[in-house]
C-alpha cells in the first residue's frame, strides 16, 4: 500500500513540476523546481517512511493520518509521534 501511494504521489508531482518552475524566476532548466519539490514530498510523508523503515504495527493508519491530515501542523507532528512509538514488529 506504502509503495503505490509514494508512487502515484512522485507521478503527480513531476507531471506539475514543470508548470510550477517555469513561474519561477531564474529557476534554471526546471530542475531545481522538481528538486524543491520531491524534497517537500519527502518531508510531508517523512512520518510515513519512519513507520515503514520501522516496521511499525499500526502503518496503515499512520499512512493514512500522513496523508489525509498531515498538511496540518498537528496532524503531521501526531503520525510522526505515532510513528515513532514502540509499537513494532520485529
Amino acid at each position: 500500500m506504502y509503495s503505490k501511494t509514494v508512487s502515484i504521489l512522485a507521478i503527480s508531482v513531476i507531471g506539475l513540476a514543470p508548470a510550477w518552475a517555469q513561474g519561477q524566476p531564474d529557476s534554471g532548466d526546471g530542475w531545481s523546481g522538481i528538486a524543491m519539490i520531491a524534497l517537500l514530498i519527502f518531508v510531508y510523508l517523512l512520518p510515513s517512511v519512519v513507520a515503514a523503515k520501522r516496521r511499525h504495527n499500526n502503518e496503515g493508519a499512520i499512512v493514512a493520518l500522513n496523508i489525509l491530515l498531515g498538511w496540518t501542523v498537528i496532524g503531521w507532528v501526531g503520525a510522526l509521534v505515532w510513528a515513532l512509538t514502540d509499537n513494532t514488529s520485529l
